[in-house]
């Protein structure tokens, strides 16, 4: 029996869509009631900014969204709150840490990320590269999606100067060693500064920066059964303290005369203008329903989930499918699982299986590179992810959706 059996219950959208079949988490998480009332609590009852009002409702504003950055900093166990910057989601976050970066790079220097990554961890660092005569260091994965520590210290020297990398590829699902591949690089370069972008393993996976000693991360909320428009970007304080803001305005000053401006210490110096409020007391009570249900009990059941799918895929498909990524026997494999079905075109079958109630994804995941060098028939692939709220029945209503579009297409 699922621990999540009655699970539903506490997502509305179910109550409203009851033939739903959710396949698409990895791009966003189904929101939880509890979540959605946190955001009605905050535009009922207390409206107004934050941190700018001396009177009770401004006031109890300001205390809900940092009741947030406390535990949010409890949550990836972090040193201190200071160290919790919130922004939109991960793209921002990534964004903003090409922009302060930028000066401890000098022309020359490297920057290594990985060919599975996500193009908001992918972009910023090729442009970034392009614009500042910096090279681009890309560690390519292997024929089973994974990349292993050989490829780390092969491709890590004194000259890579950022490593940023993903934790659970969004195609794959592959869930790469993070603590292990920081480790190498930082002894391969003590200097070196580590990002890792948990877009797709904050919501379901412990994770603890100070075991993991990554130097940033970041994460998105609606990924995580929270709203969208609410981010975290986890910085060290020894780095934090040493960067200049990336956006200018409100409330990340001290003091501004007509020729000088100083700053506030992190985390506030990186918040300029009014947060997404609502979003972000919203996000704590995400947080805490991920933590009533158990980060490595979600875990568990996504992987036993996948590799149910996997096995029911290649069992009712076999030479007419594709999966893609390390099997599930491999111990590596989250919730995440892409295929291609021979000779049907992957937007075809997700719009076939969304007329069925079926949500899946279709395309490149944003992931082009990764797709250029899978070779896939048409540079796409379905991706279903699962989540707690997903079980076998699911799984099968899946495989007769695609047994529908076999016949649908009789060339096949």
């Amino acid at each position: 029996m699922s621990p999540f059996e009655t699970i539903k219950e506490q997502f509305p959208v179910f109550s409203h869509h009851p033939n739903l079949c959710y396949l698409d988490s990895p791009a966003s998480t189904l929101v939880p009631k509890k979540v959605i009332d946190k955001l009605c609590e905050y535009y009922e009852n207390y409206p107004v900014n934050v941190a700018r009002g001396l009177y009770p409702l401004s006031e109890r504003a300001t205390k809900e969204m940092e009741l947030v950055r406390e535990k949010s900093a409890r949550f990836f166990n972090a040193h201190s709150l200071d160290e919790i910057i919130f922004t939109r989601n991960t793209t921002e976050s990534i964004n903003l840490l090409a922009r302060v970066l930028l000066p401890k790079l000098k022309k020359g220097d490297g920057i290594a990320i990985t060919a599975m990554e996500h193009h908001a961890n992918f972009v910023p660092w090729q442009q970034l590269c392009k614009m500042y005569g910096l090279e681009l260091r890309i560690i390519n994965f292997d024929s089973n999606g994974t990349i292993s520590p050989d490829s780390i210290r092969e491709n890590i020297d004194t000259n890579i100067k950022i490593f940023s990398f993903v934790h659970v590829s969004n195609v794959f699902g592959t869930i790469l060693d993070a603590k292990k591949f920081i480790q190498i690089a930082k002894e391969k370069n003590p200097d070196i500064i580590t990002i890792l972008d948990t877009a797709q393993s904050a919501g379901n996976s412990l994770i603890d920066v100070q075991s993991l000693d990554c130097d940033f991360l970041a994460c998105s909320g609606h990924k995580m059964f929270g709203p969208k428009g609410v981010g975290i970007l986890y910085g060290k304080k020894k780095y934090l303290d040493t960067l200049d803001p990336f956006l200018y305005g409100g409330e990340m000053v001290t003091s501004v005369t007509d020729d000088e401006s100083t700053f506030q210490k992190p985390p506030h110096r990186f918040e300029a203008g009014t947060p997404s409020i609502a979003d972000i007391i919203a996000f704590g009570s995400a947080l805490d329903f991920i933590d009533f249900q158990e980060r490595n009990t979600i875990a568990l059941y996504e992987k036993q989930l996948s590799a149910f799918a996997w096995n029911e895929l290649e069992k009712h498909f076999g030479q007419d499918i594709i999966l893609y990524g390390p099997e599930p026997s491999s111990g590596i494999h989250s919730g995440i699982l892409s295929f291609t079905l021979s000779g049907i075109h992957p937007h075809d079958t997700a719009q076939l299986l969304g007329q069925e109630g079926i949500c899946v994804r279709a395309g490149s995941h944003c992931a082009m590179p990764l797709h250029q060098r899978m070779h896939t028939e048409h540079k796409a692939t379905i991706r279903i992810g699962l989540s707690i709220y997903n079980n076998e029945s699911d799984i099968e209503r899946l495989i007769d959706g695609l047994e529908k579009i076999k016949k649908f297409f009789p060339s096949h």
